[in-house]
């Protein structure tokens, strides 16, 4: 975990430097009463100085961050010294990254808004099947329309398996269905799938259900609502959104 909290600090101080020499930001301007911290021509006012003390980790004394900061601010100066920052891998970099935070913010974000509720029949439902087998047919879809409209497959496969052995994503949707029923379109790499519930074997011997089983089942339920809100909120955005692929030559 320490590593990762070096690693958003290294980025948040290279970021602050970099847009700082960019855009000139670190002028004469500033009083010298309000200057925290001086490297060479950058300076850190007393506000950004205390933002950036701010973030530090809690086992980190403000002398041992502000030398990280130090060190930090020599690499970005040396980096721009010798124009990393003009390259154009770099630049591509910095977009991704951009880019890859804004995305995990978002779903971050979304993630939080939506708090499924889990009922007691849901959870007894889920751990009837646990001892039993399922038989179920997969259906292979080149996307998402295909599959949601029940068109043509690319493949069908028959197994058999115990419920145990299923993914967590498996168990929540084919605990909530019956024999006969099939699952909402669930992706799966490159393409989309549907499974029939066929038919369940509940000829084994029953297991005495206890509190950490339903909060077992309960999380996997809950887990399970989440993802699949989460599908159906990116796929609105997919249904709503004007794309025009057009062919390569």
């Amino acid at each position: 975990m320490r590593h990762i909290y070096y690693l958003i600090i290294v980025l948040i101080i290279i970021t602050l430097s970099i847009i700082g020499i960019l855009l000139k930001t670190n002028n004469s301007n500033i009083n010298s009463n309000e200057i925290a911290l001086k490297v060479n021509g950058r300076t850190f006012s007393n506000d950004e100085f205390r933002g950036l003390i701010s973030d530090k980790p809690h086992d980190m004394t403000d002398f041992q961050f502000t030398r990280i900061i130090i060190e930090k601010e020599l690499l970005v100066q040396e980096a721009m010294r010798q124009k990393i920052h003009e390259e154009s891998d770099f630049k591509k970099h910095i977009k991704n990254f951009y880019e890859q935070s804004l995305i995990t913010a978002l779903m971050n974000r979304k993630n939080k808004e939506f708090n499924p509720i889990v009922t007691d029949d849901e959870i007894s439902k889920f751990l009837n099947r646990m001892n039993n087998q399922v038989e179920m047919t997969v259906y292979s879809y080149k996307d998402f329309d295909s599959a949601k409209k029940g068109g043509y497959h690319i493949n069908e496969k028959n197994i058999k398996i115990d419920f145990s052995d299923l993914s967590d994503t498996l168990k929540y949707y084919l605990s909530e269905i019956d024999p006969g029923q099939t699952t909402p379109p669930l992706q799966d790499e490159y393409v989309y799938q549907v499974i029939k519930l066929n038919e369940i074997d509940n000829s084994s011997i029953r297991t005495p259900i206890n509190d950490t089983m339903r909060s077992f089942a309960k999380k996997i339920i809950e887990d399970g609502k989440k993802k699949a809100l989460m599908e159906n909120w990116q796929q609105e955005i997919k249904n709503k959104a004007m794309i025009d692929i057009k062919e390569y030559k």
